[in-house]
C-alpha cells in the first residue's frame, strides 16, 4: 500500500512529501504534507463507484467552491485529470480542511433541528449545481443526478432528504 501512496503523490508532482494514514472508510484516506501544505489523498474503493460518478462528486465540489461555500477543493494532477488511477484503484486529491467532524461514523448526529438542517444543507447544495444536473421526480421534487438521485422536500412528504440509488 505504501508503493501505491508514492505512486500516486508522484502524479501531483508530490514526491517526497510526508503522508500518514487517517482513515479507511468508503475511501482510503492519507494527510498529505508537502511545503507547509495540507492535502486529503483519496484511494477510492474499488468497484463502488465509477469514473463518472467520481468526477461529479468532484465538480460538484468545484461549484460549490466557486458558490462561496467552504469545502475542500479538488486539485489536478500533472496530467490536468481530477482523478488518476494506480494499479487500477482510482485516485483523487482535495485540500485538506482542518476542523472537528460534524460526527461518527454509525453514530447519530447530534443536532437540535436535524430536519432544518437538513433542509437548509441541501437548498445551499441544490443552489450550486448546474442546471445540466437538475431534473425532476414523478412527484415534483427537484432531483439532483450525478452519484445518487437526491430529491429535497419539505411539507406533506416530511422534512429533510430521501435518496436513492440508481
Amino acid at each position: 500500500m505504501i508503493d501505491d501512496v508514492h505512486k500516486a503523490l508522484g502524479l501531483w508532482g508530490l514526491e517526497g512529501a510526508d503522508f500518514a494514514f487517517v482513515a479507511g472508510r468508503e475511501n482510503r484516506i492519507y494527510k498529505v504534507t508537502y511545503n507547509g501544505n495540507s492535502f486529503a489523498l483519496r484511494f477510492k474503493r474499488p468497484g463502488y463507484r465509477d469514473r463518472a460518478e467520481l468526477q461529479s462528486e468532484l465538480d460538484w465540489l468545484a461549484e460549490m467552491a466557486r458558490a462561496g461555500l467552504s469545502v475542500p477543493q479538488p486539485l489536478p494532477s500533472l496530467t490536468g485529470q481530477l482523478i488518476e488511477q494506480v494499479d487500477g484503484q482510482y485516485i483523487d486529491l482535495i485540500t485538506w480542511m482542518s476542523g472537528t467532524p460534524l460526527g461518527m461514523s454509525r453514530q447519530p448526529l447530534q443536532l437540535l433541528d436535524p430536519i432544518d438542517t437538513f433542509f437548509r444543507l441541501g437548498a445551499e447544495m441544490a443552489s450550486c449545481i448546474p442546471p445540466a444536473m437538475r431534473g425532476s421526480h414523478p412527484l415534483g421534487l427537484p432531483v439532483v443526478f450525478g452519484m445518487q438521485m437526491v430529491f429535497w422536500a419539505k411539507g406533506p412528504f416530511g422534512g429533510g432528504f430521501g435518496k436513492t440509488r440508481r
